[in-house]
């Protein structure tokens, strides 16, 4: 799938927090809380990453974004890519400790924070000796209040309600249809079904997470694909982000949208988003996207 990194793209979401009524059920604890960290890294050599075909090639560890959840994010330089090209990986942290698993590369371990620098060895996947260690930087936002800290973590999601409209689209899809979860390929085939004119996406291509760190990074985590990950801004309510890993060719999820994200009377999260996108003759249309969360335990 073909990604840009988007220097321009800025959406604008409004985040409250709600309460209809009757008391609202509360976050679950995040797991290890103090490991609610990200990490700006300056040292790190090149790291041998395995691809499926049997090569590897030599990337940069250059950021660690740990939200006090199960999920983080490793962010790689590309060397050798032309504009500093960037990926990120999504991480799982283990049941205990502070190590963090990533599938076909190995285990990062925050070892040491002393005077905010932490210490971080790599375990390469099979191996059982650390083959470097490297330090970082501690990098946070100041507090922003409750409703930060409470976005401020991993979100499943568990269902999505999809609407589109533009010229010449069936006013079936200006009415908001439910899907299960979050498949791209699912909800592309509903939508060339009723005449739109866009590509149909890989089976495998199922947001699972979004993940919001406090140091302002943004990600949304594919179950078969490379996460989408940019900066975003969450203050008094206005939230806003700009995608620097984004695939051009996604025909549902915008590089620029808004709309507002609550937290419901059950705890679970509700973010609705409006994007402008174009087909594939280049003509334009908008896709409401309401994902419903559940805080990652």
């Amino acid at each position: 799938m073909k990604k840009i990194f988007s220097i321009l793209a800025a959406a604008s979401l409004v985040m409250v927090a709600c309460n209809k009524g009757g008391d609202v059920v509360p976050l679950p604890p995040a797991p290890n809380d103090d490991h609610h960290i990200s990490i700006e890294v300056n040292n790190c050599p090149e790291l041998p990453i395995p691809k499926r075909d049997g090569t590897t090639i030599q990337d940069k560890v250059v950021r660690v974004d740990m939200p006090a959840s199960r999920t983080g994010l490793v962010v790689l330089e590309k060397l050798g890519a032309q504009n500093f090209e960037f990926e990120a990986l999504s991480a799982t942290r283990a049941e205990v400790g502070s190590a963090y698993q990533i599938k076909d590369l190995g285990t990062f371990t925050i070892d040491a924070i002393q005077n905010g620098i932490a210490t971080i060895s790599f375990v390469p996947e099979g191996a059982s000796a650390s083959l470097l260690v490297f330090t970082g930087k501690i990098v946070a936002e100041p507090n922003k209040g409750k409703l930060y800290d409470d976005a401020c973590r991993g979100w499943t999601v568990s269902e999505t309600w999809v609407s589109i409209k533009g010229e010449g689209i069936s006013a079936d899809l200006g009415v908001a249809k439910k899907f299960i979860g979050c498949n791209i390929n699912e909800i592309s085939k509903y939508a060339i079904e009723k005449g739109v004119k866009i590509e149909e996406q890989p089976a495998s291509y199922t947001v699972d997470k979004l993940i919001l760190t406090d140091s302002g990074k943004f990600a949304i985590i594919f179950k078969g694909e490379e996460p989408y990950y940019g900066d975003y801004q969450l203050s008094e309510g206005f939230f806003s982000y700009d995608f620097e890993y984004y695939d051009e060719d996604d025909p549902i999820i915008a590089a620029k949208a808004s709309g507002e994200f609550k937290i419901l009377d059950s705890g679970k999260g509700r973010l609705a988003v409006t994007g402008n996108l174009k087909d594939s003759n280049g003509k334009s249309y908008s896709a409401e996207i309401i994902f419903f969360l559940a805080p990652e335990k």
